[in-house]
């Protein structure tokens, strides 16, 4: 028992740790801090009524937004946006929170479990949240900073669908984890490799198409949001 591997938790962020687009919620934080204007944000107000309607992300739609984002931080300092998504994730972070979520990552805590954020938006937003909630850590898509600015290019492609499961493999190898033992949280279809990549997955919430495959293999849903 004593060289037992440990495991870990891994959570989805948008419609699972919170409701709605954590995007959205960053641009709408960027038009309040009058770093972009309000012009610019009814795009994203458009697209995360449509993602907490239909709890659905595809490859396109996700890569059009994040190429919005991209345009719209390139030249900016990385450090002062590091600082405003701080105060960004702070302003809605309590009022979208998944309760019912958060009481699972608190469980793996007292567990000794360490648990991790694992999601498509940029990494300074996951590291925010990790951080304010008190989790192992926060991991997002990465932008290129050239001279401390945002170039408006991705360093890889946005860590969604397939590229999360292997993060996943990539914490596993270096941490020690034991997968079969790991658990991982989502509301989407589109992280079924991630949730298969562990012993114990669980869905928050699902999709039509997540909740038939839970059922069909009797995974744990999980459906109270507050």
């Amino acid at each position: 028992m004593r060289n037992r591997k440990p495991c870990a938790a891994f959570f989805d962020l948008d419609n699972t740790l919170i409701q709605g687009s954590s995007l959205y919620y960053f641009f709408k934080g960027l038009v309040d801090f009058k770093l972009v204007s309000k012009k610019q944000i009814v795009h994203f107000a458009f697209e995360n009524f449509r993602f907490v309607r239909s709890k659905t992300e595809n490859s396109a739609s996700m890569a059009k937004i994040g190429q919005r984002a991209l345009n719209l931080v390139a030249g900016r300092s990385h450090l002062h946006l590091v600082e405003v998504c701080e105060a960004i994730v702070a302003s809605f972070l309590t009022s979208k929170l998944n309760h019912h979520v958060l009481e699972r990552v608190q469980e793996h805590k007292l567990l000794g479990h360490d648990t991790w954020l694992v999601t498509a938006a940029p990494i300074e937003i996951a590291e925010a949240v990790s951080r304010q909630i008190g989790m192992t850590g926060g991991l997002g898509t990465r932008s290129e900073i050239t001279d401390g600015k945002f170039s408006g290019k991705l360093i890889n492609e946005m860590l969604h669908g397939v590229h999360k499961a292997r993060v996943v493999q990539d914490l596993s190898q270096k941490h020690n984890y034991d997968l079969q033992r790991s658990f991982a949280y989502s509301d989407s279809v589109n992280d079924l490799p991630m949730l298969l990549s562990v012993g114990n997955p669980l869905v928050v919430n699902p999709n039509e198409e997540l909740a038939r495959i839970a059922r069909k293999n009797s995974w744990v849903e999980l459906t109270r949001v507050a």
